[in-house]
């Protein structure tokens, strides 16, 4: 159930950011558990003026190919499993799209079941998990 959102310079091509965005699922279903079926994202792209990155905070170097991805899930995986997903990503937009794990920027927002509505106005998660918890 996660939504992945990819903010993306303009001048990256649309297969590049189909690879990254196929590399981002690709890890969800690897080490965050999610079913392969299960598949939401939006990928935007933004002139210079509305994406400002920083080049090197902290610590990293970054390039004109620099872009953000937000993931919005449920809460529950162990650190570990979030940082193999992390170097899943890197690597995967590196390999397959030509862009350097240094300008793959990832947050991670966690809910609960009950914050998911996937229509008919229901919380469907939350009254198929255990009591919504």
């Amino acid at each position: 159930m996660p939504i992945v959102r990819i903010d993306a310079p303009a001048a990256l091509q649309p297969e590049r950011l189909r690879a990254v965005a196929d590399a981002v699922h690709a890890a969800l279903v690897t080490h965050m558990n999610v079913p392969e079926a299960d598949r939401f994202q939006i990928i935007s792209r933004h002139d210079a003026a509305h994406l400002l990155i920083d080049p090197h905070y902290p610590s990293v170097e970054r390039t004109g190919e620099a872009l953000i991805v937000a993931v919005t899930l449920c809460a529950g995986r162990t650190d570990a499993r979030k940082q193999a997903f992390y170097r899943t990503v890197g690597a995967g937009a590196h390999e397959h799209a030509g862009i350097k794990p240094d300008d793959v920027m990832i947050a991670l927002n966690e809910n609960a079941p009950i914050d998911w509505s996937f229509g008919r106005g229901e919380a469907l998660y939350a009254l198929t998990t255990k009591a919504g918890s």
